[in-house]
């Protein structure tokens, strides 16, 4: 599976929330499903992150391939994935 074009997916047909703080909000409402990480994310919040009970995907890339890949012009450090859409970006963490 491309992990690059599943996470498009579920940022173009699904839900998503972008940065740590809306990512947050969706985990303590107790909608988030799965949180992606750019491998140059500031430590403090992949310490927090990793607290939650959700699972976590490392994006093999940085924060601004990051932001690339969801058509943003600006970088990106946490995705948050609610609802996936017509993704396969849950099939990519169970494996």
């Amino acid at each position: 599976m491309d992990v690059n074009k599943s996470i498009r997916t579920a940022v173009d047909t699904g839900d998503t929330k972008i940065g740590l703080r809306e990512t947050k909000k969706a985990y303590m409402a107790g909608t988030l499903k799965l949180v992606v990480v750019a491998k140059n994310c500031p430590k403090d919040h992949t310490e927090e992150i990793e607290l939650w009970d959700v699972p976590i995907m490392r994006f093999h890339s940085t924060n601004l391939t990051l932001g690339s890949i969801c058509g943003k012009p600006f970088t990106i450090s946490v995705l948050g994935v609610i609802d996936a859409g017509k993704s396969r970006i849950m099939d990519a963490v169970d494996a």
